[in-house]
């Protein structure tokens, strides 16, 4: 009797911890085809501290304007080939009236960067917005 109760207890303790974990952050996949090939590149901030600046295409752009505004204010990450980016937070308008100015300012340019990076992250985004397997 007493190792039924235990099993149980168990399987209950164990459903709460399942039901109650926090839910996943969302993840913002940039793939080649989302970038205009010829705008890739890397610049060295610091000594070890990279980062990654290029242009979306429009499809890309719209893309990725499409995942900001249906996570606005939730937890994400980004994907670049083999690199996962920190966990962070959707960028949430507080006023919807400049939201709309600046998206149609910045779908002129579509130009975005990943800054903060390690020498080995820096390949691998590179790596991922060329196409090319990383080694």
């Amino acid at each position: 009797m007493r190792n039924i109760i235990t099993a149980i207890l168990g399987v209950l303790w164990m459903s709460r911890i399942a039901l109650c974990a926090e839910p996943r952050a969302a993840v913002d996949s940039i793939l080649p085809e989302d970038v205009v090939q010829g705008s890739v590149k890397e610049v060295q901030m610091e000594s070890n501290r990279f980062a990654v600046f290029f242009t979306y295409t429009d499809i890309g752009a719209k893309k990725m304007l499409t995942f900001s505004e249906q996570h606005a204010g939730q937890k994400m990450r980004t994907r670049v080939g083999k690199y996962l980016g920190p966990e962070g937070v959707c960028y949430e308008p507080p006023d919807p009236g400049e939201y709309a100015k600046w998206k149609e300012d910045w779908l002129k340019r579509r130009t975005s960067k990943i800054v903060g990076l390690s020498d080995i992250d820096t390949k691998s985004i590179l790596a991922g917005l060329k196409g090319e397997p990383r080694k």
